[in-house]
């Protein structure tokens, strides 16, 4: 999933740049979700991680100049995509390390022109990460770069998701659902508040199972079906199961 945020006070201009991008995301079928704030207080006490964040160089009677090092700091892995009326901008904000500068007014063909570009980049920024197993996390305050073989789980505990890994655990600004759309096939719900690396499972046994670190998670009667039907699949695709051992092949098959 990609996640766009959108900084702009004036209402009729965030809803037109609004409009823009959902016809973009239907146009080619993606998989993103728009946030849209009207101050630049809104933006810095947003909790979401956006991989896009298009912004008004003027948001109220100031540019943007003075608070844009917090907001690369906040995200420093977005990609900014500067709006303003004037050509004279477009330098300041290269300095300011944009990816891509749009000149008022905003149409289609612009908008959905820098969008290809950025969603490309990120696309194969993303692959590159998969290809050497790097998951980059939002944790409170920041990004995280963790190795995806190093997670045991994610669980929604206390109204938060945690990520567990082999050394600790960490606080995820995500919910289950997205995790388990960025994790595509690795991972699968043991349980509605558990997805699980599948890497990690040894055993498998009635409404139990057993992770490479000794933890033990509730395995639902609803998730059950489905969780072992994906191990399985990854066991074959991974060709691990001499490395799990056929106990574990034994107790998908005696329990499925």
């Amino acid at each position: 999933m990609i996640t766009i945020g959108i900084l702009e006070d004036r209402l009729r201009a965030q809803q037109h740049l609004n409009e823009l991008l959902l016809k973009w995301i239907e146009g080619r079928n993606h998989n993103c979700k728009v946030f849209t704030y009207n101050t630049v207080a809104a933006l810095k006490e947003s909790e979401e991680s956006l991989d896009i964040i298009l912004l008004d160089v003027i948001i109220g009677d100031a540019d943007v100049f003075g608070i844009v090092p917090f907001f690369r700091k906040k995200y420093p892995f977005a990609l900014f995509i500067y709006i303003a009326s004037h050509e004279k901008y477009r330098v300041p904000v290269q300095e300011l390390h944009a990816y891509s500068f749009i000149r008022k007014p905003v149409s289609k063909d612009k908008l959905f022109l820098a969008l290809d570009d950025a969603f490309l980049y990120l696309k194969q920024l993303r692959d590159l990460n998969a290809q050497n197993h790097l998951l980059r996390l939002r944790i409170p305050g920041k990004f995280m770069d963790i190795l995806q073989e190093d997670i045991l789980y994610f669980s929604f505990t206390n109204r938060r998701v945690e990520a567990v890994t082999v050394g600790r655990c960490y606080t995820v600004m995500y919910t289950l659902l997205e995790l388990a759309d960025m994790l595509h096939t690795d991972f699968s719900f043991c349980h509605r508040a558990s997805l699980v690396n599948l890497v990690h499972v040894v055993q498998i046994y009635k409404k139990e199972v057993t992770l490479s670190n000794g933890a033990v998670l509730n395995l639902s009667i609803k998730r059950g079906k489905k969780f072992r039907e994906d191990l399985n699949a990854f066991l074959k695709k991974k060709n691990v199961l001499l490395y799990r051992g056929m106990s574990l092949l034994f107790a998908i098959c005696l329990y499925t």
